[in-house]
C-alpha cells in the first residue's frame, strides 16, 4: 500500500483476506482430488466474490490491483501444475471489476 491510499481501509482488507483465503483452499482441495474443473471453478467463485467485494468496496480494485489479483489466481493455478500463458486472464469471462 502506497502512503497516501486512503481506499485501502482496514475493513477493506479484514473483507478482502477470507476472499484469498477461501480461494487457496479450493484450489488445494482440487489440485488434492486432481479435479481440473474444480479448479477453474474455484477461479469462477473467487471472481465472482471479487466482484461482489469490489461493489461494496468501491475505488479499491483499480487497474493495479486488478493485475495483481489475476497474478495472484494465474500463479496459484500455475502451482497445481497447469500451464498458463503469463497474459491469460482466468477472471475475464466473470469479472466486473
Amino acid at each position: 500500500m502506497k502512503s497516501g491510499d486512503t481506499q485501502f481501509t482496514s475493513e477493506a482488507i479484514d473483507a478482502a483476506e477470507p476472499l484469498f483465503a477461501d480461494f487457496i483452499e479450493a484450489v488445494c482441495k482440487a489440485t488434492a482430488r486432481k479435479n481440473p474443473k474444480s479448479i477453474y471453478t474455484a477461479v469462477t467463485k473467487a471472481t465472482k466474490a471479487f466482484n461482489k467485494f469490489a461493489r461494496n468496496y468501491p475505488g479499491v480494485i483499480e487497474t493495479e490491483e486488478r493485475e495483481e489479483i489475476v497474478t495472484f489466481f494465474n500463479q496459484a493455478v500455475k502451482q497445481t501444475g497447469f500451464d498458463l500463458d503469463p497474459s491469460f486472464d482466468l477472471t475475464e469471462e466473470h469479472r466486473a471489476w
